[in-house]
């Protein structure tokens, strides 16, 4: 009997702690576990979360990292140490990573109290928060600013908002950038080291490692091509298109393709790709590598084969299914058709598809 009453009394203290209010700045308790808030790393016995409302750890990575921007050669790449400006000839290395998300609040990574806050030609609307032991943290590009010079906030406090490019920035984004002592410091480091037992996290974090060299092969090619053509045109040499619409785009292999599959789904050939990647084999591909497609094929069908030829040879198949992470805009280029074309043809309202679904492709040449 003694052993039960005792029994219920600990169950009852347990459930007081685990209903009590957090107290004070007991990490045990206050520390954000929820998609809401999650972790990015810890520093100096600090926890920092995502930046952004409602991003998980996967998405984020997805997002900065891992992400390739519509406009490569101008906005740049994402990583901490990428070059930016070299498309004007002048060449200085990010400090941070950008995370591409419109029409989101920005919110504090860690407590902290608001040092700074501006508005920039370059960077567009911004702030400043220093946390203890020297480290600081910078948001850069906001397109609104809830908080004031001197205020303390919380982990977590929505402090601006997002809502289309500001600054330099040419797609919608965040700059988070970490500072310790006044010094720049890449994130990444401290990701890896915060989630080193997470499996999923370690191998997304190793894909990007991976597929980067090539990437910024690719996006530094594009830069020296812009560059050559600006001079050319500066000098009357020759006359070219404007490189905001780079000559080709970007393909993650997936598990299963092979070249000349990869080359009917864009209206290309094996040997354009082999030739604009600079493939010595082209009877294999490695998965998730990244593959240069040249543009034209993509819009011009037509011009990737010999007159007299017809062009229905390499046509894409007339049904496509859907694949996890595909959008309705992707698919149209993919395919070259537009997306009022498509959703009319397949009876689609709104913009919604799901993963298997079979979509019928119907071209007007």
């Amino acid at each position: 009997m003694k052993a039960a009453a005792r029994v219920i009394i600990l169950l009852l203290i347990y459930q007081l702690l685990i209903t009590a209010p957090a107290v004070g700045n007991d990490k045990s308790v206050s520390a954000p576990a929820t998609l809401r808030h999650a972790v990015l790393f810890s520093i100096k016995s600090m926890d920092f979360i995502v930046p952004l409302e409602e991003l998980s750890i996967l998405e984020f990575l997805d997002k900065s990292i891992g992400y390739i921007p519509n406009d490569i050669v101008k906005d740049g790449l994402p990583h901490f140490g990428a070059k930016r400006d070299d498309w004007l000839d002048k060449v200085r290395p990010h400090r941070g990573f950008d995370i591409y998300r419109d029409k989101v609040n920005v919110v504090a990574s860690g407590d902290g109290r608001v040092i700074k806050t501006g508005e920039g030609k370059r960077a567009g609307k911004y702030i400043k928060i220093k946390h203890d032991h020297g480290v600081a943290t910078l948001y850069i590009h906001l397109s609104e600013i809830f908080v004031s010079k001197g205020r303390h906030v919380d982990r977590g406090d929505v402090i601006g908002h997002i809502h289309g490019p500001t600054g330099n920035a040419v797609s919608p984004q965040l700059h988070f950038e970490i500072q310790i002592d006044n010094r720049s410091l890449d994130p990444l480091i401290l990701i890896e080291n915060y989630y080193r037992t997470e499996t999923t996290v370690i191998e997304k974090l190793t894909e990007h490692r991976l597929t980067l060299p090539a990437i910024i092969a690719t996006r530094d090619k594009m830069v020296s091509d812009y560059l050559q053509g600006k001079r050319k045109r500066k000098t009357g040499t020759v006359k070219l298109k404007a490189a905001t619409s780079p000559d080709y785009t970007i393909y993650t292999v997936k598990r299963g393709d092979s070249l000349s599959g990869i080359a009917l789904k864009f209206n290309t050939t094996v040997s354009r790709i082999g030739k604009i990647n600079q493939l010595k084999n082209l009877n294999a591909v490695m998965t998730n590598s990244k593959l240069k497609i040249p543009l034209k094929s993509i819009y011009h069908p037509e011009t990737q084969f010999p007159k007299g030829r017809s062009n229905n040879l390499k046509r894409a198949p007339e049904f496509y299914r859907v694949k996890p992470g595909d959008t309705l805009w992707r698919i149209c280029r993919n395919f070259g058709v537009s997306v009022e074309a498509l959703k009319q043809h397949n009876n689609i309202k709104g913009s919604n598809i799901y993963s298997g679904q079979r979509i019928k492709i119907i071209f007007t040449d």
